[in-house]
Parts: structure tokens; sequence; C-alpha cells
């Protein structure tokens, strides 16, 4: 009996040493406002500048994870950050968003970030669509 028991403690603790989750800086979480986008016009790449009344928004949970504005996991999200030269595996643990999503899906399993303070560059695996957002919370 005292070795079942040893087992599932050894389980237990195994189990949560694997579920250790380094968070992102306390910076990124929240509402994030786009400002400008990066757009190619005959092979230039220039910044454009999206009124507010335009604006797009993402969410970060404190995990990394893309998330709406509900909390909940968005598809086509990234599976890790590249936060000013610091990578992070994002380890899901918000609840998948159900809503339906309208977005084609391309393949970019890490997003660089340049996080400061309150502004935030995103490249999401293509170096000419650079957008630019500002903290909304």
């Amino acid at each position: 009996m005292r070795s079942i028991a040893a087992i599932v403690l050894l389980l237990l603790v195994l189990a949560c040493k694997t579920n250790d989750v380094t968070t992102v800086p306390n910076e990124l979480i929240g509402k994030w406002r786009m400002t400008s986008r990066q757009i190619n016009q005959n092979g230039t790449v220039e910044w454009e500048d999206v009124a507010e009344k335009d604006s797009i928004y993402m969410f970060f949970s404190r995990y990394g994870e893309y998330v709406d504005s509900e909390g909940y996991v968005l598809p086509c999200g990234p599976t890790s950050l590249n936060i000013n030269s610091n990578f992070y595996k994002i380890n899901f643990r918000s609840e998948l968003s159900n809503s339906f999503y309208l977005s084609l899906c391309a393949e970019c399993p890490t997003w660089d970030l340049e996080l400061k303070q309150t502004n935030l560059v995103v490249d999401r695996c293509s170096s000419d669509l650079k957008m630019i957002y500002v903290k909304a919370d």
C-alpha cells in the first residue's frame, strides 16, 4: 500500500513540475490597440497609420496566449513568443474560443515582439508586415 502511495505522490510531483509556467513580462499582459502597420506598395515598404475608429485590438494573457477580450485562446495564434530577444514557449492554460473567427491561418509558430513599456511592435513571420500597437488598458 505504501508503494502505491509513493508512486501516486511521485506522479503528482512530476506533473506539477512539468506544468511550471514562466509568465511573460507584465507589460505584455492585457489589451493593445493597433496604431500603424507596414504595407508593401510596389515593392516599397511603408508605414500606414490606422485611424482609432478602424483600430484592431490584440489581447495577451499572463501566459503569453493570444486571447480574445473574454480571455479565450484564439485560433491562429503563436505557440511561442520572442520578446525583446527572449524566447517564451507558450504553455496554454486558457480555454479555446468557441466564437467563429474570420481569419486565414498562416503557419507562424513564433511571433517576434519588441516591447517597450506601452508600445509593442509585432512581427508575425513577415518582415514587411509589422504592426505597432499601444497599450489600451
